[in-house]
Order: structure tokens, then C-alpha cells, then sequence
């Protein structure tokens, strides 16, 4: 902070205009002698200096109880609420040609690349799972280029007098424009549209404001910042919090689009949610089944983890007694009329973890008539 000051170096600081926005201010707080005209150093008013008397000293120890936020002004939150869904690219449909341009760099097979571009087509959220490495990152890295254009980022937002910080260079990347020229209100930075990715780390009060009981200004959650763009929740089940609680949070804005977040005064205030959502994990399901193809037959594969081992003997067993039944059942309604079960194995194999020692697969090979809707 600084007792003295000139006009230029307060339109530069705040980002605002000085002619109908700062000049109006300052005569102002020149009108009740909280600030006055010490000097000048040339020609207009851009040039005066200004000092802060006696009495707006008084003042600026009231506002530094409220927040010691110095810099851009904030921008209404309604303000943000417009920028930020008028950036969302709701039109833009993403075609093969696009998907393949930008995975140009990947082997990959047709079918992951068109089942990518529909994910991406819908908006929604997004669930990778693979084993440790074969590339879930990096496959959702290189979706960013398809959701649109460079988009505007404010660097802080104002509610009820509380401060949000939004702009942050270690998730943001701002872009360089030629020759220093502005053609956007200077409150906002043109940047690319964020990656944010949150692994391990993340916990509940993550997607919460934070609030700094010293110079009380908020900085705003991951999701905040990820509005335009795109927010990984990277190794999915290995979080502090459990993935049960991480969905439930995230219910309503994952349908609604909105969010809903809590100064510390108590007040919710209502923000958009605007991001594509991408869950990637190598933790298998507790139930989980695959499917294998070949010439005129399929071969299925169940497994699940009993909590003993007598269950785990009895769930073997009751399969194994049951296939020609209930496994035959159990196959047709997935993949058409079955005209013979050749083998039915069951393995009972010791696991690893506590809460599941025991661990069941049954697999099924069976044949059965083509069908043109299978």
C-alpha cells in the first residue's frame, strides 16, 4: 500500500477506464476529504498525484477489515455468470475428422477414437478406466483443443463485499497478445481453456470456497476454476474422500449445471458449473464382467469378491450346478439365443485384500446362433 499515488498508476492498477469510471471516483473521495491533490507530474489529469489524508486513513483501516484484496476489481458475479455461459460452445459438434486430427499424435484404435468423439459430442461427463499407464491421462489431455477457442478469465469476483479470487497462473495459462493491445475489459485475461487435474490429494473442502482469515479474500474451488474447460478427477477411488461422497456433491451440478458454494458467513451463493468432467481410474469395480468374441461363439467372463470364503465356495458351486440354467439365462438376454454351453469353470482363488479375502470367476464359453440385433 502507498500514501501517495498517481492517477495512472490507479487505472493501471484496477484495470478499469479512468475517463467516467476513476475520474469519477476519485472527485468523489476528493469531495469528502478523504483523498487530495499533492502535485502533478504533466499534463492532465492522468499526470495529478494524489495523497490520502487524515481521514481516509481512518477509512482504508475499515476496508482493510472487511478485505485486504489489492488489484484487477472484481467483477459482479452475475457478470460471470454471463461471461461464462456465453463461452460454452453448446453448438460445436465434433466430427471424425476432428478427432483424429487431434489424436493424430496416438495409436489408437477407430473405435476408441468415434466412441471418444460421441463423449465428447454430449457434454456430459466423461469415465476412463484401464490399467496403470496405457494412457487415460493423456487421452483426456488431448480433448481440450475440441471444446473451443481461447476464453476469458476474470481475476477476481465480488459478492456481498467478499472477494473471490478466480484467476490462477498455476492452472491457467494466460496468452500473450501482440503488442500489449487489449480488446477485452482488462478485469478478464484471455487464456486457454484449463486442464485441471486433482489425484490423491483432492478432498471435500477442495471444491469449497477457501477462505484466508488474514487477508480474508476467498480463492475459489478447482471447479470454479475449470469453468470453460475441463476438470480430471485423476485415480478415481484413491481420493481422501470416498467416491460415494465425491459423486454426492457433485449430483446436482453434474445434472443442473450449477453449483452451489459457502462464504463463511453462512450465505450459498449459486456459480456456474460449465466443465466437462472426466473420472479416470485402474481400480476395477467389485463386480465387474468382460466380453470376448470370436467365430460363432463368445466366451463370458463373471467375477465377484464374497466376503468369506464360505460364500465364496457357495457362490462357485451354485454356479457351477446352475449353468445350464441361469447362466444360459443370463447370457441370452445379453447376446442372443445360446444353442449349447460347451464348458462352465469356476476358480476359487485367494485375494489380497481384507475386506474381500476371497474371490470368485466363472467363465462360460458357449456358442450360439448370429443374430442380426446382437
Amino acid at each position: 500500500y502507498s500514501n501517495q499515488f498517481m492517477a495512472q498508476a490507479i487505472t493501471d492498477e484496477i484495470c478499469l477506464p479512468f475517463f467516467n469510471v476513476v475520474d469519477r471516483a476519485l472527485t468523489m473521495l476528493k469531495r469528502e476529504e478523504l483523498i487530495e491533490v499533492v502535485g502533478s507530474q504533466g499534463f492532465g489529469q492522468l499526470a495529478y498525484q494524489y495523497s490520502i489524508t487524515s481521514k481516509g486513513n481512518l477509512r482504508v483501516r475499515e476496508v482493510l477489515e472487511r478485505t485486504t484484496y489489492v488489484g484487477p476489481a472484481p467483477i459482479t458475479l452475475e457478470h460471470y455468470t454471463a461471461v461464462a455461459r456465453s463461452q460454452i460452445n453448446a453448438a460445436t459438434r465434433v466430427s471424425p475428422e476432428d478427432m483424429r486430427r487431434v489424436m493424430s499424435d496416438l495409436v489408437l484404435d477407430d473405435s476408441i477414437i468415434d466412441a471418444l468423439g460421441q463423449a465428447v459430442n454430449t457434454g456430459r461427463a466423461l469415465f476412463l478406466y484401464g490399467p496403470p499407464g496405457n494412457g487415460k491421462t493423456v487421452l483426456a489431455e488431448h480433448i481440450i483443443p475440441l471444446l473451443g477457442n481461447d476464453i476469458l478469465i476474470p481475476y477476481a469476483i465480488t459478492v456481498d463485499g467478499q472477494v473471490i479470487k478466480v484467476l490462477d497462473l498455476n492452472n491457467h495459462e494466460p496468452i500473450e497478445t501482440g503488442g500489449g493491445r487489449v480488446d477485452h475489459d482488462r478485469r478478464f485475461v484471455l487464456c486457454r481453456r484449463p486442464a485441471i487435474i486433482a489425484g490423491g490429494e483432492l478432498t471435500l473442502a477442495a471444491l469449497d470456497l477457501v477462505y484466508d482469515s488474514i487477508s480474508k479474500v476467498y480463492e475459489a474451488p478447482l471447479q470454479l476454476k475449470a469453468n470453460g474447460g475441463m476438470m480430471m478427477i485423476d485415480d478415481f477411488g484413491r481420493q481422501q474422500v470416498e467416491p460415494r461422497q465425491l459423486l454426492n456433491r457433485w449430483i446436482v451440478p453434474l445434472e443442473k449445471r450449477v453449483d452451489y458454494l459457502t462464504l463463511h458467513t453462512g450465505k450459498k451463493i449459486q456459480v456456474p458449473f460449465n466443465q466437462m468432467v472426466v473420472f479416470s481410474t485402474n481400480l476395477a469395480p467389485p463386480i465387474w464382467w468382460t466380453m470376448r468374441s470370436s467365430a460363432g461363439s463368445r466366451t463370458r467372463f463373471w467375477s465377484t469378491t464374497p466376503r468369506s470364503r464360505s460364500s465364496a465356495r457357495s457362490f462357485g458351486d451354485s454356479a457351477t450346478r446352475s449353468a445350464s440354467h441361469s447362466i444360459r439365462r443370463a447370457c441370452s438376454t445379453c447376446c442372443g439365443s445360446i444353442t449349447s454351453i460347451r464348458s462352465v469353470h469356476c476358480d476359487r482363488s485367494n485375494h489380497e485384500t481384507s475386506s474381500a479375502p476371497w474371490s470368485v470367476s466363472l467363465a462360460i464359453e458357449a456358442s450360439r446362433r448370429p443374430s442380426p440385433q446382437s
